[in-house]
């Protein structure tokens, strides 16, 4: 190398990604819950159910080595959905707030940042109870869940030895909260069985037949003596 010789030298500095992403997951839709009934309109699409900052974006920021990033991240829950679980490089990390949070940014960046979140949508639970009015007996109890604000009909049941009498006020409606529905019933009374003779019972029976009958021999017996003398 001569002293014309020019050296030209690079110098780089290691950078590091920030991505985000929201989960996509499998959920049941139904056009309305049916009890009793077999619910025959289930069916399941996929869906997100909210949005983070930079999902769209790759990457959504990049931070070089040692330095800290600055742009916020935002997870918000679409409506009747929740934040389920939210992801740091495959750490889960606490959830303060299943309808909002802010990350904090990553201070002394040393390696990419990868945030995964799953939301999930709110469910709300029916229960129907056929019960005996008077004593609060319950004949049957069906559950169900269902998403939040999901239609709802539910119907009376026959069953045997019961007379249906009224109903909750709630029969039909939306799963806007947990929902309970009653209908009451009363027990019809049976009309008397005559039991079956019973082994015993014959056992008893031949028995006082049979002592009736030696007591009229003897007093035949005695009555015939009484005569001849």
């Amino acid at each position: 190398m001569t002293e014309a010789d020019t050296v030209i030298v690079f110098y780089y500095k290691k950078q590091f990604k920030i991505t985000t992403d929201v989960i996509e997951h499998l959920e049941s839709i139904r056009d309305e819950i049916v009890i009793p009934g077999s619910n025959t309109n289930e069916r399941q699409i996929t869906v997100k159910g909210g949005t983070i900052s930079g999902e769209d974006d790759t990457p959504y920021e990049t931070v070089n080595r040692g330095n800290s990033s600055t742009k916020q991240i935002i997870i918000n829950a679409d409506d009747n959905y929740i934040i389920k679980e939210i992801k740091i490089n495959n750490v889960k990390i606490d959830i303060t707030d299943n309808k909002h949070m802010e990350l904090d940014t990553f201070e002394n960046m040393q390696e990419d940042k990868h945030i995964e979140v799953r939301f999930e949508r709110v469910t709300k639970k029916i229960t129907v109870q056929y019960i005996v009015k008077d004593t609060g007996e319950i004949i049957e109890k069906i559950e169900q869940v269902g998403n939040l604000d999901d239609k709802y009909t539910t119907s009376k049941k026959d069953f045997n030895g019961y007379e249906y009498l009224e109903s909750s006020d709630n029969v039909k409606g939306s799963l806007s909260d947990d929902v309970i529905v009653k209908y009451y019933y009363k027990k019809i009374n049976s009309p008397d069985i005559i039991n079956p003779i019973t082994g015993d019972k014959i056992a008893l029976f031949l028995l006082t037949a049979i002592v009736s009958l030696l007591v009229l021999i003897y007093f035949a017996r005695k009555k015939n003596l009484s005569l001849r003398s």
